[in-house]
């Protein structure tokens, strides 16, 4: 996924150093605007929720089972990042935690060198 998204220069959001743009106040009729390249950094509004929706897709599509696991495809793309990574690191932390604490010295089955191991 992160490499998907950093070449196309769209890393930005998914660490949140491309913020959203702030819509307002702004004028009654909008000026035409020139699209910014794809990797720009300071797009306009409509940009940055395309650019938003389509690092969104590609996290979510590369999950294996988004409902199941609980991602919010209607959050913006560096929430959803935090949330599916964030979790995945409580689980792991949780797993390892349980298989040390199942862990047992037998000193008549092994020495401490091999139980270390």
């Amino acid at each position: 996924i992160l490499f998907a998204v950093q070449s196309r220069g769209l890393a930005g959001y998914i660490d949140s150093t491309i913020p959203r743009p702030n819509s307002y106040p702004g004028p009654i009729y909008p000026t035409t605007q020139t699209p910014t390249p794809l990797f720009s950094p300071t797009p306009c509004l409509e940009e940055w929720e395309a650019r938003d929706r389509l690092v969104a897709g590609a996290i979510v599509l590369n999950i294996t089972d988004p409902v199941g696991l609980g991602v919010d495809e209607t959050k913006r793309a560096s929430e959803i990042w935090q949330a599916f990574f964030e979790k995945r690191d409580e689980q792991q932390i949780h797993l390892t935690d349980t298989n040390l604490q199942q862990e047992k010295y037998d000193p008549l089955e092994n020495t401490m060198e091999d139980h270390e191991k």
